[in-house]
């Protein structure tokens, strides 16, 4: 992706080696990278309320 967003305005000799190496050094293009994510864990019921006004919300934006 940002080899094509260079290319539309810019050139220079070895341009795709000098971005593929911008980006394996640059720190936050591999705290981003997809496959550096933690995989999220499965789904697990909630406890059910043993004491009235016990209770748990959640709000999922």
């Amino acid at each position: 992706l940002i080899l094509a967003l260079l290319e539309r305005g810019y050139y220079w000799p070895h341009m795709r080696d000098d971005v593929e190496t911008y980006v394996k050094t640059c720190l936050i293009c591999q705290q981003d990278k997809g496959s550096n994510q933690k995989h999220a864990g499965l789904l697990e019921p909630l406890p059910i309320s043993e004491h009235p006004w016990e209770s748990i919300s959640m709000d999922f934006i």
